[in-house]
């Protein structure tokens, strides 16, 4: 006869079994990955030098891509969890390049320099996406919120914006590869 103990440890487990079945099936959602997507080119960013920008220039970027998914990340070069989450976000671009998703990368350091954060790229591997730096943080937070994005100093911070504008996804800190992922292949290929 099972004591209550053991039974009670024999749930635990079978939530856990549970659990990760369905984070599988209904979280990650693998029967999307599935879709073929267009081979990257693999070009890569790290000669570049750094674009600087500023919240009017980003608006006029997001105008250009009216219509097109937009990846915006938010990171700056000291954060730990941002390094950390780099190897993630750059997996995604690469992977994307070749699709209509407009990836953006805003390095939003404090009083930086281009020739910092270019040195900051050139330690790095293969860079998938052009280097930008907040110029200045006028009108940064109010071009955030006409966007619906309430992003609080939160970093790494990350946004998926819909074709149509809409937020798709955003949180700060780190998320797997595939519920990025997975997001972004439902935007580009699901036909519903």
């Amino acid at each position: 006869m099972l004591t209550r103990n053991k039974m009670l440890f024999l749930s635990i487990i079978l939530a856990i079994i549970l659990g990760s079945v369905i984070w599988q099936f209904f979280i990650e959602n693998y029967r999307i990955n599935d879709v073929e997507i267009p081979a990257s080119q693999n070009i890569s960013f790290n000669d570049q030098i750094p674009q600087n920008i500023d919240s009017t220039l980003l608006e006029k970027e997001f105008e250009n891509n009216i219509n097109k998914p937009i990846l915006l990340y938010l990171y700056t070069t000291w954060c730990q969890v941002c390094n950390k989450n780099f190897t993630t976000f750059n997996e995604i671009a690469r992977e994307f390049q070749n699709t209509d998703l407009k990836v953006f990368a805003l390095a939003i350091d404090r009083n930086v320099e281009n020739n910092l954060i270019q040195d900051y790229f050139k330690k790095l591997p293969e860079v998938y996406f052009l280097p930008r730096i907040l110029e200045n943080r006028n009108g940064f937070l109010e071009f955030l919120q006409s966007k619906k994005v309430s992003y609080n100093n939160r970093i790494p911070y990350t946004i998926l914006f819909a074709r149509n504008g809409s937020v798709l996804a955003k949180y700060s800190g780190v998320k797997s590869k595939n519920f990025l992922r997975n997001k972004i292949i439902t935007e580009l290929y699901d036909k519903n």
